[in-house]
């Protein structure tokens, strides 16, 4: 069953690109209130654009679409960066403290030396780099600061984890899976 959340949601989907024409847009084409459609796991979604967070580390940058699923009412992220090409990362599960595989401490211990695995559903993820980061969102102009930590596995279809620590204390996981970039169409720019 839809919530009034959803319905509201969708009767913001305007100007919507024909089926045949969405090849010529780009994830870099959209805007908070666009939406795009993800196929994936045997799975349609569509998903509404709610904000867009730009992360900013030395020279490189990188995005973060904060999107809103409409058939399921759940917020996943979708965060991209451009190199040669475009690659995409989809937020899987944002990870509570409690399902964190490692502590704060041991992950910091991890980052000092440069080595260590942590494990997560029975894969081992070994610590790949740390850095301190620039952080803004699109719906506001107060710039934060947030320190990484990553961590991947020897296959990369198993996906990744990364640990956000913020300025204010507070600490953020998420497990992450490189999506291919065939599955995602715009079907709406946005504002």
């Amino acid at each position: 069953m839809k919530t009034n959340q959803q319905f509201k949601i969708l009767r913001q989907l305007k100007n919507v690109i024909p089926e045949n024409e969405r090849h010529n847009f780009s994830i870099t084409d959209i805007k908070i209130g666009g939406f795009l459609r993800i196929k994936f796991y045997g799975k349609d979604s569509l998903f509404y654009v709610e904000d867009i967070y730009t992360y900013k580390y030395k020279k490189e940058k990188w995005y973060e679409l904060k999107l809103f699923n409409v058939l399921t009412g759940e917020t996943s992220f979708l965060e991209y960066e451009i190199d040669d090409t475009i690659e995409y990362y989809f937020t899987e599960k944002s990870l509570k403290k409690r399902e964190w595989p490692a502590s704060l401490s041991e992950i910091q211990d991890m980052a000092e030396e440069e080595d260590g695995s942590i494990y997560f559903n029975g894969v081992e993820y070994w610590y790949e780099d740390d850095y301190k980061a620039k952080f803004t969102r699109a719906s506001s102009d107060k710039e934060e600061k947030v320190y990484i930590y990553e961590f991947e596995p020897d296959n990369e279809e198993d996906g990744g984890i990364s640990f956000e620590l913020w300025d204010d204390g507070d600490g953020e996981a998420f497990f992450y899976k490189k999506l291919d970039p065939t599955i995602i169409e715009v079907v709406s720019t946005g504002n």
